[in-house]
């Protein structure tokens, strides 16, 4: 909940992902905030930040990453 305080407060808490698991989890978190209804620019440019550096590192596949682009958009 401190980083959903934190977007709302348009504060940059430099999110420290070390692990696959930890940027799984901010994944799924950021993922269903904008699904949820949730339009924050702020989220949705970290979504996809996130997506574009996962398919950078070879963590998502190439196409499967630009067909979450894609519903984002």
């Amino acid at each position: 909940w401190v980083i959903d305080f934190a977007n709302k407060c348009h504060i940059d808490v430099g999110l420290n992902i070390n692990t696959p698991s930890q940027k799984q989890q901010v994944f799924q978190t950021l993922l269903g905030e904008y699904q949820s209804g949730n339009d924050n620019p702020h989220i949705k440019k970290k979504l996809i930040d996130l997506i574009s550096n996962s398919i950078e590192t070879g963590e998502i596949p190439l196409h499967q990453g630009l067909e979450i682009l894609k519903h984002l958009n």
